[in-house]
């Protein structure tokens, strides 16, 4: 079984050597935050939720930015699915497998 949310960047702490990363679950009602419907899909599903990790591999920080900033690589709308998969069901070479596969065939 998993369970798949999608969430928000909304803080970054920079330590200098890593960052700690704060997420937070997507929010759309469609009352006053536009009409996307996977997101409200999502909020049906995962209403609310919060995680944080750190970070220690500087070439993925990019991925990992709120919108604007100085640096070029951030992106305007830092949202990010986050797939949980129960260990014990599932090896990590299934993971690294199913990911080779989106990797390529994204549709």
């Amino acid at each position: 079984m998993h369970v798949i949310a999608k969430m928000n960047v909304t803080s970054v702490e920079d330590y200098g050597v890593s960052r700690k990363i704060n997420f937070r679950c997507v929010y759309d009602n469609g009352i006053n935050t536009g009409d996307h419907p996977e997101n409200q899909s999502f909020t049906k599903a995962t209403p609310s939720g919060e995680a944080w990790m750190t970070v220690d591999n500087k070439a993925v920080w990019p991925a990992f930015k709120l919108p604007g900033g100085e640096e070029e690589n951030w992106r305007p709308a830092s949202q990010h699915y986050v797939v949980f998969i129960d260990a014990k069901e599932h090896s990590l070479d299934d993971v690294h497998r199913a990911l080779a596969a989106l990797a390529r065939d994204p549709a």
